[in-house]
């Protein structure tokens, strides 16, 4: 399923740049080390903002799955088109991420799963992280 071409701007040019190389950022604070996603424009602990405040960092890429929906083609586009899982993942640093979920069976999954970052290249705007179960 097409979820639309991503774009970035002064302010996620750095996400997508990292992207692209296959390094997944996310925030923390400079003043108080707060981990925090890469939405985060202050820190919500210390309120620092601006060169104290939030900056990207790199995150190991692995986390949980807390919840998911699963998103079916259209009828009239379905033929073999599979699913989209729309996850939230908790990183192991902490913050949750909106993000897609590579999986072959939807119906499989369960909260708690283990998952690990993956970066998809596509033809047409930025590169983009997405997670895979990491169980057997």
């Amino acid at each position: 399923m097409d979820i639309g071409i991503s774009s970035q701007d002064e302010r996620s040019a750095a996400f997508f740049d990292a992207a692209a190389l296959g390094t997944l950022l996310i925030k923390r604070c400079r003043a108080c080390g707060t981990w925090l996603g890469p939405e985060a424009g202050g820190c919500p602990d210390c309120g620092a903002t601006g060169d104290d405040g939030p900056g990207w960092v790199p995150a190991s890429g692995r986390g949980t799955l807390i919840s998911w929906a699963v998103v079916y083609p259209r009828p009239a586009s379905a033929g073999e088109a599979l699913p989209t899982v729309l996850a939230l993942v908790e990183v192991d640093e902490g913050p949750w991420l909106h993000t897609r979920l590579d999986t072959g069976d939807p119906a499989a999954l369960h909260a708690g799963d283990p998952v690990q970052a993956h970066f998809a290249h596509p033809p047409t705007g930025e590169s983009f992280p997405y997670f895979r179960l990491t169980r057997g």
